[in-house]
């Protein structure tokens, strides 16, 4: 490759690791910057210099999938598509946990289909047996959102 191909890499994989790292954030994770948790490792509630660096030095340790100190545009696709794999696997124990209505360790067609037309018929804020829009988790594009139901 040509120093100008390596640079354009070297910036690219960075500013895919700054994206990676804002994406770390969670709005209602409890801490006032709503970074992860778990890098506050003093648990002071705050996040310092070096609790910030050792945080960009893990994920760009992991992102280094061959361990050759260099992290490549495969690399971050690889980081970014087991990181979408983990989320979904997640996603998917979190429904099966919620709609497992026998609580067999499977989720069959119709406990999902029954379970999911049970949770969001409890969108019907109104109880008029529809659910209009304003009533879903999103809301109205406006802004205005009912108060949830508890969901089970």
């Amino acid at each position: 490759m040509s120093k100008l191909t390596n640079r354009i890499a070297a910036a690219g994989a960075a500013v895919l690791l700054v994206v990676g790292v804002a994406a770390m954030a969670r709005p209602h994770g409890g801490h006032g910057m709503g970074f992860a948790p778990e890098m506050d490792v003093d648990a002071d509630g705050k996040f310092s210099e070096a609790e910030l660096a050792a945080a960009l030095s893990k994920r760009a340790a992991s992102m280094d999938a061959n361990g050759d100190g260099f992290i490549v545009a495969d690399e971050v696709e690889a980081y970014h598509q087991a990181r979408k794999a983990e989320r979904r696997a997640a996603r998917f124990a979190r429904m099966s946990e919620a709609l497992d209505a026998n609580n067999d360790g499977k989720l069959s067609v119709e406990e999902f289909a029954t379970g999911t037309h049970d949770r969001m018929m409890k969108r019907d804020a109104d109880g008029d047996g529809a659910i209009m829009p304003g009533e879903g988790r999103r809301g109205h594009r406006d802004g205005r959102r009912p108060p949830m139901p508890p969901q089970d």
